[in-house]
């Protein structure tokens, strides 16, 4: 191996001697024959060490090539240096020596550990002797004392004693090992007397690799060199890892002669390397959930609507736990199931299409709805999957969409189970654990709070609108008038607010017209709509002029801080000849708009004054404005929750109202007016309600 200039002129040819782990080690090797005194072999970084020489040579010679020295300076080839006694055939633990000139190798002056041991016993190699050098990568640094380089030499020095050496005959019937170093005695337990005659497959157990030992047996059968870690035990039983180099050994002529083996204990490091990638593979699962529980999670926020917040989690769920899942819940009329999801979307219907109870109405898991006990079922064969399925049609159906393990958790809230995530792997692949069962108790846990924060939310909206309703008047029928309200409460999830109309008419003869919006969207906004239409009803019922009602309309709600802020249009329809004449006051509203008899629009914009609630109100005073509106005109009133979306600025929705009241048939009626104007302007999602109101003048008004 490497270096045949080295080892042409040995006598046998120990090309192979040493496995590669010590041919390609930084440390310097090299073979001595006792017999002669020299150096027979030389590994790659022992003839950088001493280059241009050819071998065999004497091994003071090479020690003089190499500039050796002991700790007084003197030259190893002048002195009773541990070469010489190696040569000799004494073995050395450990002596320190230094290299005199600089070889790229071993920096010059530079503190070398040697170690050497003749290899006593084994059949043509007892007069062989082993020699290693040792050195530290940083002694050259001239950071390091003296003492802590040495220090650190006898380390590896005393590492160097733990490796354990062997040489088996291949030539002899089963390749019994003929030699073994005492290291090997101390790793092994079992000693040279043992250990000899024997093949080293003793060491192997009931765990070792069958794998790796064939891949030795084919190494030995084609004279390769092999490398490998494998399971060992000791003579007391006890497993170990070994790290195993083989490598074959030729005489002169080519033929095999023996196998050298280094075992090294490296079960430190494979502990290591095994609670590292464990703790890896720990993170990488852990990485995982969050990331499964981090989806659940934004899935159940983006809505409040339960259908849908339990569809997104079950796509969340598959295929990242899941081949598929089924959210059932619990309702009046027993268990439905409201959401699935499979691997193939093709099967989603399949899921669907298993019942969640069996024909008599009983459950498959009882112990998920009725005590909210979740199930985990790690291994579910034909046999099981039967007696869960509960009737043969049921058994067919989760044959159909696969059942190999799975969970069941319920979905609770406030000690109440409000229904249950079931969780199915259909091929086998895998099976669920107690990990996995946490995690989907936790999602169950999360979408239980969820689904009761948005039956909390229905209550409470539902409360609310009724609430506003029961306020927002009947619009009464008055001669001469032909009028329509329309209230819309936004999507199924809007918030409740303010907005507010109403029809009133007066002692006078005049009908007053409002319209309003109280800021915000809850049950608080609600109440105060109805608190200030009462309001205004009562002062518009006293004959006050418009801006004269929302005057004292916003001094009350200062005095008594009824609301924040409103806006509202205030307006009394008087008979005059041709019509009727509008009287109005608009606090921070949109602009009515009046469409007359020939398509015409006209938007009113006078009479304009701040909010209603605003600081510094009714300091300047509110104007009235007025407007003659004639017979076959439509006065149209309206909130800004028609108009103004997330897509559209306010702006732009008033002139589209504009012209879709300009391109509206008279003889059509208010009410087809005002259902068109809902469904041409609220076609996407609102957060806001919305209300309108409009008013025809016909003939016989104030007749």
């Amino acid at each position: 191996m490497g270096d045949t200039a080295a080892t042409a002129t040995a006598g046998p040819a120990l090309v192979e001697l040493l496995p590669r782990v010590l041919h390609d080690s930084l440390a310097a090797v090299l073979l001595v024959d006792l017999n002669a005194g020299e150096v027979t072999y030389a590994n790659r970084q022992a003839i950088l060490m001493a280059p241009d020489l050819g071998l065999p040579m004497r091994i003071n010679d090479w020690s003089r090539a190499a500039g050796l020295q002991d700790a007084d300076g003197v030259p190893l080839s002048e002195s009773g240096s541990p070469l010489s006694r190696i040569a000799e055939g004494q073995p050395i633990a450990g002596e320190s020596v230094t290299a005199e000139r600089d070889s790229g190798v071993v920096p010059a002056r530079e503190p070398l550990w040697v170690t050497g041991f003749p290899l006593t016993g084994a059949p043509g190699l007892s007069d062989r002797a082993l020699v290693v050098f040792f050195r530290l990568a940083d002694a050259n640094s001239g950071n390091r004392q003296v003492e802590d380089v040495l220090s650190g030499l006898r380390d590896r020095a005393v590492l160097a004693t733990d490796v354990s050496f062997t040489i088996s005959d291949p030539n002899m019937p089963d390749d019994p090992l003929v030699w073994v170093n005492p290291a090997f005695t101390r790793i092994t337990g079992y000693s040279f007397e043992e250990t000899v005659g024997r093949n080293c497959r003793f060491l192997q157990g009931p765990a070792t690799d069958r794998d790796v030992v064939a891949a030795m047996r084919r190494a030995l059968e084609d004279e390769q060199s092999i490398t490998v870690t494998v399971l060992n035990y000791r003579k007391d039983g006890t497993a170990f890892w070994n790290e195993v180099s083989m490598s074959p050994v030729y005489d002169g002529a080519g033929h095999l002669t023996n196998f050298v083996g280094v075992q090294a204990d490296v079960t430190a490091r494979v502990q290591a390397e095994g609670e590292r990638e464990a703790a890896y593979r720990a993170a990488e699962r852990a990485q995982g959930r969050l990331s499964v529980l981090a989806g659940v999670s934004a899935a159940l926020s983006t809505t409040l609507h339960v259908p849908e917040a339990l569809a997104r989690m079950a796509e969340e769920l598959v295929p990242a736990v899941a081949d598929w899942c089924a959210v059932d819940m619990i309702g009046p009329l027993g268990v439905r199931r409201v959401a699935v999801a499979h691997r193939d979307p093709s099967m989603a219907a399949a899921v669907q299409a298993v019942p969640p109870t069996n024909a008599d109405g009983s459950t498959t898991i009882p112990q998920v709805l009725s005590a909210g006990q979740p199930q985990l079922f790690e291994v579910i064969d034909d046999e099981r999957l039967a007696r869960l399925a509960g009737s043969p049609e049921r058994l067919a159906q989760l044959r159909r969409i696969g059942v190999t393990s799975a969970i069941a958790v319920p979905l609770r809230a406030r000690s109440r189970v409000l229904g249950a995530l079931s969780l199915a792997i259909a091929d086998g692949s895998r099976s669920y654990g107690e990990d996995d069962l946490r995690m989907a108790a936790d999602i169950g846990r999360r979408a239980g709070l969820a689904i009761d924060n948005a039956q909390l939310f229905d209550k409470e909206h539902e409360v609310a609108v009724a609430l506003q309703r029961s306020m927002l008047p009947r619009v009464p029928p008055v001669a001469g008038l032909e009028i329509s309200a329309h209230y819309f409460a936004g999507s199924e999830r809007a918030d409740v607010g303010g907005d507010w109309y109403d029809v009133l008419p007066l002692p006078d003869g005049s009908v007053g017209v409002a319209i309003g919006d109280v800021m915000g969207h809850d049950l608080t906004a609600a109440a105060a709509m109805g608190q200030l239409r009462s309001v205004l009803r009562s002062y518009a019922w006293e004959g006050h002029r418009p801006a004269e009602v929302l005057e004292r309309l916003d001094r009350l709600v200062q005095g008594l801080g009824m609301a924040q802020l409103a806006t509202c249009v205030y307006g009394r329809l008087l008979p005059v000849e041709g019509g009727a004449l509008l009287r109005y006051a608009n606090a921070g509203h949109l602009p009515p708009v009046v469409q007359h008899r020939d398509g015409g629009i006209e938007v009113l914009d006078g009479g304009k004054s701040v909010l209603i609630g605003a600081p510094g109100g009714s300091e300047s005073g509110r104007p009235d404005g007025s407007a003659l509106i004639p017979y076959g005109a439509t006065l149209v009133l309206y909130t800004d929750g028609l108009v103004e979306d997330r897509e559209t600025d306010i702006d732009a929705g008033v002139a589209r109202l504009c012209a879709l009241v300009a391109g509206h048939d008279p003889s059509l009626g208010v009410g087809t007016l005002c259902d068109r104007l809902l469904e041409e302007l609220l076609t996407a999602p609102r957060s806001d309600d919305a209300a309108v109101i409009a008013v025809r003048i016909a003939d016989g008004f104030g007749r």
